[in-house]
């Protein structure tokens, strides 16, 4: 599509390039390179161009909104991105949490969508949608996909009070999908996972004093990276137990359904989440 409008002696040129690829039957990849260009006739017939500018959007639409955007009106976007295979098992490894915290998520976005679409490896598994909200990623038909999941004294109520944490740190041991920080030796019992606990002595913390109580003195730091199996299990658990916010189940779902089999390995003191029968 190209419009021009001549003004008196000065035009602006308007150019306006839509490329797209259809992904799915209702699913569209598009790029868009608007460019902008004033041109100033000084009277003798030479023109010179003034601030030139290029625009480049990118992204995903659905049929109505492809329509939209060809015809030039208002269109809404679908918010997903390009998460290639091995950050997504990044996440899934080390927790949401902590790949937040190391910056990694300002790489994402600046993922080409239009090179990445065209690409030859290209699968509409590689796309994802991003819950900075809840935590949570889905795929593109809302499925989630696993992410891992940090225990301590708040998140999962890891405590001394509620359970054995000398038993708790062998049985985690023992699994391939849990990693359990270090303690560091200063006053102040810094956890450490660049280098993972290999014993109860590594592994057992203190609470913080202004969060210590009775039955919440000790303490253990751990990340479990679910399958994708023990992920479903444990969302479709989180939907029916809190409809209205799952995404804040999530450490009592794996508690109740004991996908990390603390209450099988005799670790956990009491039967519910919350240690208060």
């Amino acid at each position: 599509m190209q419009v021009e409008t001549f003004e008196n002696t000065n035009t602006v040129v308007t150019a306006t390039k839509l490329e797209t690829i259809r992904l799915d039957k209702n699913l569209h990849a598009f790029n868009v390179n608007a460019s902008s260009r004033m041109t100033a006739n000084d009277g003798t017939f030479k023109t010179r161009t003034i601030n030139p500018t290029i625009v480049n959007t990118q992204g995903f639409v659905d049929n109505k909104n492809l329509k939209f955007l060809k015809l030039g009106k208002e269109y809404k976007t679908h918010n997903f991105i390009v998460l290639p295979h091995e950050i997504r098992e990044e996440i899934r490894q080390i927790s949401w949490g902590r790949f937040w915290q190391g910056n990694r998520f300002k790489e994402v976005p600046s993922i080409n969508i239009w090179d990445a679409v065209q690409a030859s490896d290209f699968t509409l598994d590689l796309l994802a949608r991003v819950d900075h909200n809840t935590h949570m990623l889905y795929d593109y038909l809302n499925n989630p996909i696993p992410v891992g999941i940090q225990f301590d004294y708040i998140s999962g109520n890891i405590t001394d009070g509620r359970y054995n944490l000398k038993k708790l740190v062998a049985h985690l041991l023992s699994r391939g999908d849990c990693v359990i920080a270090s303690v560091q030796n200063s006053w102040s019992d810094h956890v450490d996972y660049g280098y993972p606990a290999t014993n109860a002595k590594e592994a057992i913390t203190r609470v913080p004093g202004y969060n210590r109580s009775r039955g919440c003195y000790e303490t253990v730091n751990f990340t479990w990276a679910p399958s994708k199996e023990d992920y479903l299990k444990m969302w479709e658990h989180c939907v029916k137990s809190n409809p209205k916010y799952p995404s804040t189940y999530k450490h009592q779902a794996v508690f109740e359904l004991d996908l990390l089999g603390l209450r099988a390995a005799g670790a956990a003191l009491y039967t519910t989440f919350y240690g208060d029968e």
